[in-house]
């Protein structure tokens, strides 16, 4: 087997990045055109006024998806180029089996470790070990790898609009004295169930039209439950990326792997 690019493990990173970036611009020019409304309906039974959630523009869930498999593809790819790097250092060839050990549990990770320090050697193996890359550990590595073998036998669920936020506005009184004169007064609520929202759902009820104005802030969010719940997709995925370059440098500062 040919001895891997030493670029690898970053040009993997840097594919990832650029995948992210292309899934931010769409949902920013997405969010631009205001395709999510709440819109206020009485409810006869009740007398409540009720807020219903709309949206005016589908949400591009396809293009969405497929961006969201690609960088969780390249960012685990990175890693397994990383351990393979690793190998190459130790002298030894790459077989089809190398790939950057992450577990579902401590013991699962424990038990890889001799066959792992066969491969990469014991310095490198210490540093791997200090990582923890097994779920009940860092568990971003678990999640990350989950995700990615999830997107390899279905398209993943990142287009639900969540409701990540209430900001209330409302006309309040100054008082007399007051240096300045303070005419409204603004409430960021963060909802005690984030959760996703479909056409139609119901996202409040209240005996009277609510005084002020309320805004709401949706996000297209990845929602795979248990790995995942609705976590905005953009800021899950780089947060997965920095990461992926965290621990890229990590084998760099401890002279395990070159700087490219």
């Amino acid at each position: 087997m040919s001895v891997p690019s030493e670029r690898g493990p970053w040009a993997k990173a840097e594919r990832a990045e650029e995948h992210i970036n292309k899934l931010d611009d769409l949902i920013v020019c997405f969010r631009d055109k205001n395709p999510y409304v709440v819109v206020g309906e009485d409810d006869p039974v009740t007398s409540e006024r009720v807020g219903r959630f709309h949206e005016r523009i589908a949400t591009p869930k396809e293009s969405v998806s497929l961006l969201v498999g690609d960088a969780l593809h390249n960012l685990r790819s990175a890693l397994d180029l990383l351990y393979c790097q690793l190998v190459v250092n130790n002298n030894k060839p790459i077989s089809g089996n190398d790939q950057f050990p992450i577990t579902a549990d401590a013991n699962k990770f424990k038990a890889r470790l001799p066959e792992v320090k066969a491969r990469i050697g014991a310095t490198a193996t210490t540093t791997l070990e200090k990582l923890k890359p097994y779920e009940g550990g860092h568990d971003s590595y678990w999640r990350l790898h989950k995700l990615d073998i999830m997107d390899k036998h279905r398209l993943l669920l990142p287009t639900v609009a969540a409701l990540q936020e209430i900001i209330h506005t409302f006309p309040v009184e100054s008082p007399p004295d007051a240096p300045v004169n303070i005419s409204r007064m603004g409430v960021h609520l963060t909802p005690h169930n984030i959760r996703p929202v479909n056409e139609g759902d119901e996202l409040f009820r209240l005996h009277a039209e609510p005084e002020g104005e309320i805004k709401y802030r949706f996000e297209i969010s990845l929602h795979e439950p248990p790995i995942v719940e609705c976590e905005p997709v953009v800021e899950l995925l780089n947060h997965f990326a920095t990461g992926v370059r965290e621990t890229i440098n990590r084998f760099v500062s401890a002279g395990h792997i070159a700087a490219p």
